[in-house]
């Protein structure tokens, strides 16, 4: 009645309670040689279950994924944001120039215009003309000659910036000359009206689709998006085969330029088959604290790459590229000057895009929810040139854009593994390998405090 447990009761009281199965085995058996083959099995049967538990704890933290696919039917789909640029920068009328600086078309004069169209271009920061600023830095007096014909052509602007708009506007092509017609869901509209001017650094100027959107409201080809283009002429970088980039892009994005892109040949007839997905991935919180709405990106790679870019100049020669708009500069750092930059054309322009490629460069990663296009790209050579086929209107290439059906895909990360999940495989582990459960240390734990709190007293004998 009463007072402190006994020593002799603790065993056949507590242990034999302790649901862990063939303990009591190992406290009540007689036989030295049958406690040590108990103690043993539960001591491997611990092990196991410790093993089953680490890995299934290190499941847990590394978060495995699984995706669930569904697809949206709709009644009009998006088309993607359409940029289309010349191969090359150098695309520009020799002749519109050659009629301000020259009396006529003698081969030195074609000469001079050439590397006068290669100093002004490579001192706008654009790349592939290193072999240009090699070759006219061999010859100093043209370069003297070069430059005192630049500084006519760049006098009157605030800026770089408006002086590389004003030149492209003047020399380069216009929307009209690239975009000859085109067309939506079977209708006829002026490209120029969904149209605007962009610039690349390894494009020159380009061609970008405006944010008052095209929608494809019939299936397949009934709702299709047509363009007919003519390839603008390139002045320095001749190729065997001319070609034009086409890059297509979620409208979400900040960066025309991020996505898929692809170049297209003379004469071909192309066939973009569009599959719009939205990717809703499963990271980290810090990763999505920028995101705000499930379906649209507040914050985009596309974005966070641009910022990243946009320092290279700047820690090479502490001024920016002028094809860079201002808006996009975070500490508004002025724009090079087009000696500045063609004298450090290969440490400032060929370096920015090895360093952009580096391994040490920042990585940007996608928003947890952004739009994605899965395009598959065919074409066709015509048998007959296109400008021949069209005489009336004739054009060099033709792209067809469509979505086979009006919806789109949801792929959706979700977790296999749930916090709720991980406590009952513990459990499952425990109870497979021991029988025990939450109760089994619950009684483990009252058992120590007792020992460890002076309430057991030795037993008397009653021999």
């Amino acid at each position: 009645m009463g007072g402190n447990i006994t020593k002799a009761e603790i065993p056949a009281v507590q242990l034999s309670q302790i649901d862990i199965h063939g303990l009591i085995y190992v406290t009540e058996k007689k036989h030295l040689l049958w406690r040590l083959f108990w103690g043993c099995l539960i001591v491997s049967f611990i092990g196991f279950a410790a093993f089953l538990c680490y890995n299934t704890s290190i499941e847990y933290v590394q978060n495995p994924k699984a995706t669930l696919i569904d697809f949206q039917h709709v009644t009009q789909l998006e088309f993607p944001k359409v940029t289309i640029c010349s191969y090359f920068p150098d695309a520009i009328s020799p002749e519109r120039i050659s009629s301000e600086f020259f009396l006529n078309s003698s081969k030195e004069h074609n000469e001079t215009l050439k590397n006068l169209v290669a100093y002004t271009l490579a001192g706008f920061g654009f790349h592939q003309f290193g072999r240009f600023v090699r070759d006219l830095k061999r010859h100093p007096d043209l370069l003297v000659q070069v430059r005192q014909l630049h500084k006519q052509l760049a006098s009157g602007y605030k800026d770089q910036r408006e002086f590389m708009e004003a030149f492209f506007q003047n020399y380069g092509y216009s929307c009209h000359d690239v975009l000859t017609g085109c067309s939506v869901n079977s209708k006829a509209f002026n490209c120029c009206d969904y149209f605007t001017t962009s610039y690349h650094g390894f494009r020159g100027k380009c061609l970008v689709s405006k944010n008052n959107s095209l929608f494809q409201q019939a299936p397949h080809n009934w709702g299709r998006l047509r363009l007919y283009l003519k390839f603008p002429q390139v002045l320095l970088n001749k190729q065997s085969e001319q070609q034009i980039a086409v890059h297509l892009t979620p409208r979400e994005s900040d960066n025309p330029y991020d996505n898929n892109y692809f170049f297209l040949g003379m004469d071909t007839w192309n066939y973009f088959r569009i599959q719009k997905t939205i990717k809703i991935e499963l990271l980290p919180d810090e990763f999505c604290a920028e995101q705000q709405l499930l379906y649209s990106s507040d914050y985009s790679m596309s974005l966070c790459n641009t910022e990243k870019v946009l320092q290279i100049p700047v820690k090479l020669i502490d001024c920016n590229f002028p094809f860079v708009p201002l808006d996009n500069q975070l500490d508004k750092t002025p724009y090079c000057q087009s000696e500045k930059l063609f004298e450090n054309y290969e440490s400032a322009v060929e370096k920015s895009i090895e360093l952009s490629l580096h391994s040490e460069f920042p990585i940007c990663s996608n928003p947890c929810s952004h739009w994605v296009y899965q395009v598959n790209h065919e074409n066709e050579q015509s048998l007959v040139p296109l400008r021949n086929l069209y005489p009336e209107d004739p054009h060099d290439s033709v792209v067809t854009l469509m979505h086979g059906e009006l919806e789109y895909e949801i792929r959706k990360e979700i977790s296999t593994i749930s916090w709720a999940g991980f406590v009952s495989q513990i459990g499952g582990n425990l109870g497979l390998a021991l029988g025990c459960s939450l109760m089994t240390f619950f009684q483990v734990f009252i058992y120590l405090i007792l020992k460890l709190g002076g309430k057991v007293m030795p037993s008397r004998s009653t021999v």
